[in-house]
């Protein structure tokens, strides 16, 4: 997780209580693959929180092999999504006791996951969501692949 500017965020205006992730075989059918394997994570990520097709979500992509978190907040905001990046300076700007950040909140991690590749996960509900699969969080998972970028999603639709 990058240093970051110090920037208050008020976190439950980030609260989705609302939101349901769910992941379909159409939804499976309709992303992109590189080559016949799996499907891009970033692009995935983004298909379970918009529900966008491949098709619109491709228009906005530079590089169909791989996408920046920089690009992934571009796609975000452009289809209406408020975004904010997770920095250690924002997140530690409370008192110690508190947890800004809770199961109701939805975060899109970008993840060191070996020497040459990151990866893009979503969290929700204590779920972690990977190329449309999800499983319960392993709270070991992301000492193990370091943490790059964290971003924190919200739209009015999934507010209280």
């Amino acid at each position: 997780m990058v240093e970051g500017r110090l920037e208050k965020i008020k976190w439950s205006r980030y609260e989705s209580p609302n939101l349901n992730l769910s992941w379909t075989p159409m939804m499976e059918q309709d992303c992109y693959h590189f080559g016949n394997k799996s499907p891009s994570c970033a692009t995935t990520a983004i298909k379970l929180i918009t529900l966008k097709s491949k098709r619109v979500i491709e228009k906005h992509c530079i590089n169909k092999d791989s996408m920046s978190t920089t690009r992934i907040i571009y796609i975000l905001k452009k289809f209406g999504y408020d975004v904010k990046v997770v920095s250690k300076s924002n997140i530690t700007y409370c008192a110690w006791y508190q947890m800004p950040l809770n199961q109701n909140h939805l975060l899109v991690i970008n993840a060191r996951v070996d020497s040459e590749e990151n990866s893009c996960y979503v969290i929700h509900k204590s779920k972690v969501w990977h190329n449309g699969s999800g499983s319960d969080i392993n709270p070991l998972f992301f000492l193990n692949k370091p943490t790059q970028d964290v971003l924190l999603i919200s739209h009015k639709k999934w507010s209280y």
